[in-house]
């Protein structure tokens, strides 16, 4: 079952992370917090430090099993059902930011004129394929792309930053609790990634596993702080604006650059991280619900694939629509599913730690049992050849 390595887990997260505050992300916060946006993404670091502990506690206390597994033996087969159905429409709603927002990409800073619900075929019939696979092609995959996203985004900041105007963040003002807690509420979305990393648990190889999801986890948070300050710094009151913030961050220094759109190249390396992020998270919710329901993983990841092309095509037909949906009705669950059903594993996997666990064997096989069934079958094959 351990079909991921640590370095191919923190890949994986670092991806995740970053691909959902690339995009509409900086803007949506600029709604709220104006050019402290940034502000509020480094207090939400903080925020999420004990919730990030709790993942990884619980990765102890399934001793190297997978958390449905440990849930089944611990507490029964339902309660494991229900976390793992539970998991399985959180990991569907947090493919939500990441597919809209390359949804955005490629209508408005890529192509002029594109129809999108035919071209969104090839995009859904990609998230089959991968939601269909094994998770360590997954991994594999991010491996392999990690140098690519990595000069994508390092380039992409470079040339934002060297037109960055830092005086835009002046002055510092102070964020309200009640605002905090707020923002919290509505763009959990976007913010709350600790709760990937539990996927990880029971399928990881245990390498320096827990030190690193947690430094990966601080260090791409402050990553992407620091590249919403280069967009706020950028932008200044119009932050609000741009639909794709990656894009959007080096407008101003292409008029002294002589190489052409290498923002488009940069960008392109950059949005790579969206697909795997969407791969994983499509492949994640697959298995969770095969896991609840025994179902074949390919009707399961056909059946999801069908489902992304109907919201995104027919019912979240704008990001303003999709907005709206989440911030006023799916965002309680996303947050019960953060701060309730996760803390609630954690507990009970750690009050039946002690509890013993026994495998039904329905007959005992004994020595003299098995010698006798070799034994006759070597006669019916003597007799065979005579």
């Amino acid at each position: 079952m351990k079909s991921l390595s640590t370095r191919q887990s923190v890949i994986i997260l670092s991806f995740a992370i970053l691909s959902t505050k690339i995009q509409r992300f900086p803007a949506l916060l600029s709604q709220e917090f104006g050019n402290m946006g940034w502000l509020f993404v480094l207090l939400s670091l903080a925020f999420d430090i004990p919730f990030i502990l709790i993942a990884l506690r619980i990765s102890v206390l399934t001793k190297g099993k997978t958390i449905f597994q440990a849930l089944s033996e611990r507490c029964g087969k339902p309660i494991a059902v229900f976390f793992a159905i539970i998991g399985s429409l959180f990991l569907i709603i947090k493919m939500g930011a990441p597919y809209k927002g390359t949804h955005e990409f490629f209508v408005s800073a890529i192509f002029d004129n594109l129809n999108w619900e035919w071209f969104s075929l090839l995009f859904v019939i990609l998230i089959i394929i991968i939601a269909a696979g094994e998770i360590n092609r997954i991994g594999r995959t991010a491996e392999i792309l990690s140098s690519f996203a990595f000069v994508g985004f390092v380039g992409m900041i470079v040339l934002g930053a060297s037109t960055a105007n830092f005086n835009n963040l002046l002055p510092f003002s102070k964020i309200e609790a009640a605002s905090f807690f707020k923002g919290i509420k509505i763009f959990n979305q976007w913010t709350t990634d600790f709760v990937i990393s539990m996927f990880f648990i029971g399928r990881v190889k245990e390498n320096k596993f827990k030190s690193a999801i947690i430094s990966t986890y601080v260090i791409t948070l402050l990553f992407s702080c620091f590249f919403c300050a280069v967009f706020y710094a950028n932008f200044a009151y119009l932050s609000t604006l741009p639909d794709v913030a990656i894009s959007a961050v080096v407008e101003f220094s292409l008029f002294g650059l002589s190489l052409g759109r290498i923002d488009w190249f940069l960008s392109l390396l950059a949005m790579s991280s969206s697909i795997v992020t969407l791969g994983f998270l499509a492949c994640a919710a697959t298995e969770s619900f095969c896991d609840a329901t025994n179902l074949p993983k390919k009707y399961v990841a056909i059946a999801l694939g069908i489902l992304c092309y109907i919201l995104d095509t027919k019912i979240f037909t704008s990001p303003s629509i999709f907005m709206d949906y989440y911030s006023n009705y799916i965002t309680y669950f996303v947050l019960a599913t953060n701060y309730i059903v996760m803390p609630s594993i954690w507990l009970l996997l750690a009050a039946t730690k002690h509890k013993k666990t026994t495998k039904f064997v329905p007959f005992k096989i004994h020595k003299k049992s098995i010698q006798e069934l070799h034994l006759k079958q070597w006669n019916g094959l003597k007799r065979k050849v005579k």
